[in-house]
């Protein structure tokens, strides 16, 4: 019967974690952990404690009831069990998500250690150990440990599920987007366009697994100045969304932004102004014409018309964006967009920080003249 109660109440704190009804769950956890007190149980329930603190961003807690999890994991199964390695991944992570990349490398290291006295040098989960050493790394600003460790990720997996691989193409992105961020453009385009080759032949040309290649090779070119080189990958990415989810789908917007951002640079204001209008249209019919995203998309048409000159245009448009954005409270914002970073939802974390940076623009219309330079005049 405790078993039961056990689960029922693990069961009932992670409902209410799917629904953020936090205070819910930390109580039903709390009563899950009563009945399992001394034993190997309580592991699993300090671990979804874990994951209720560290989804509330509280790292500090979450890593200190992880470690106690793991401890009574490591004496189930042993110190040197492969089955240990997940949970030394996952306290890792959590490590550095709270900013402790130092304390994560020896866990990541144990990892690796396990799994090379396992099945040697070249194992097949040492690619995993590499790919969380690497990122380990660039966070740590050492480059070229993070490029060694990807390299050594992407022969493990060239090796055990092929070069033409998913697993490989997805390797080859986060090596991309390392060359990237170390500016490093002609590694991260070999990288980003080999791994594109490989996720059309495996999914097909227009499947939705490709826009974020898409727009990763748009941004790298865009990044480089040669927006004749965006520009097919962003028309391609907008082709693909607008195909799976619909021409008027909130997923659309952000992709007619980037493809008018091209444009504008490249003084195709016309093809510009009706993607920024289609994009304000998307915003307000999916978000609401009050939401912080259609503030958003009034700004950049507003710039648009700004950086022609059109201030009789452009003013309304930011007056109306200003007042949209009354009552924005930063903390919040900021607080949702590292939530969604640190649980691997990377696009929602962007469009809360589109938010929180919107929060900070003063209400001045003189400020807004100074900063119309989006697409250049």
């Amino acid at each position: 019967m405790a078993q039961e109660g056990v689960e029922t109440h693990l069961a009932a704190g992670r409902a209410a974690v799917a629904q953020s009804r936090y205070a819910v769950a930390q109580k039903e956890f709390v009563e899950a952990l009563k009945l399992t007190a001394g034993k190997p149980k309580s592991a699993e329930v300090l671990e979804a404690l874990s994951e209720l603190n560290f989804v509330q961003g509280d790292y500090r807690a979450a890593g200190d009831q992880y470690r106690q999890a793991l401890k009574m994991r490591e004496q189930t199964l042993g110190a040197s069990s492969e089955e240990l390695s997940p949970y030394l991944l996952k306290l890792a992570g959590i490590l550095r998500a709270g900013g402790h990349p130092d304390q994560a490398e020896p866990l990541l290291a144990r990892s690796l250690a396990i799994h090379e006295a396992a099945g040697g040098a070249m194992a097949a989960p040492i690619a995993v150990d590499m790919e969380q050493f690497a990122a380990l790394y660039q966070q740590m600003k050492r480059g070229k440990d993070a490029v060694e460790a990807y390299h050594r990720a992407l022969a493990i997996r060239m090796t055990h599920d092929g070069p033409e691989s998913l697993e490989v193409a997805t390797t080859m992105v986060m090596m991309g987007q390392l060359y990237s961020d170390l500016e490093r453009t002609t590694e991260a385009e070999s990288c980003y366009s080999n791994a594109l080759d490989i996720s059309e032949k495996k999914l097909g040309a227009d499947n939705v697994g490709l826009i974020g290649l898409l727009d990763r090779l748009g941004i790298l070119y865009r990044r480089m100045n040669n927006y004749a080189g965006s520009e097919p990958y962003f028309q391609r990415g907008l082709a693909v969304r607008e195909k799976n989810l619909g021409p008027f789908h909130s997923d659309v917007a952000p992709a007619l932004d980037n493809l008018a951002l091209c444009y504008c640079r490249e003084k195709k204001f016309l093809e510009a102004e009706a993607l920024y209008k289609r994009s304000l249209a998307i915003w307000e019919a999916t978000q609401g014409k009050d939401s912080a995203f259609a503030a958003l998309a009034l700004d950049n048409l507003g710039a648009l018309y700004a950086s022609q000159q059109m201030f009789e245009k452009a003013e309304p448009l930011f007056l109306r964006a200003l007042g949209i954005r009354e009552g924005e409270s930063l903390i919040s914002l900021d607080t949702l967009a590292n939530l969604n970073l640190s649980t691997d939802k990377p696009e929602r974390a962007e469009l809360f920080d589109k938010r929180a940076w919107a929060a900070t623009i003063p209400k001045s219309r003189r400020f807004w003249r100074a900063m119309l330079n989006c697409c250049g005049s």
